[in-house]
């Protein structure tokens, strides 16, 4: 576990270049994401009710953020390549 988090700081070029591609496909939902990560590493290192709570912390703000917008928005902003 202690190497995934070791990984993005020995390849800073390449995680900078992964977050910033994220960045631009998902806007402002990527610090959502990045969340996300960090927590199911804490739930996969740690295996305790903190993780579990924190998971469904992260889970609820994504599913608030992603009710604010309409099915066109989200469809103009996730799948632009695709029409």
């Amino acid at each position: 576990i202690l190497l995934l988090f070791v990984i993005p700081i020995v390849f800073n070029k390449a995680s900078v270049a992964i977050f910033k591609t994220l960045s631009k496909w998902m806007g402002e939902y990527t610090l959502l994401l990045k969340l996300g990560i960090l927590f199911f590493f804490f739930y996969a290192g740690f295996q305790a009710e903190l993780s579990v709570l924190l998971l469904g912390l992260w889970a609820g703000l994504l599913f608030n953020a992603l009710m604010d917008i309409s099915e066109f928005e989200f469809r103009q902003k996730f799948f632009a390549g695709a029409s």
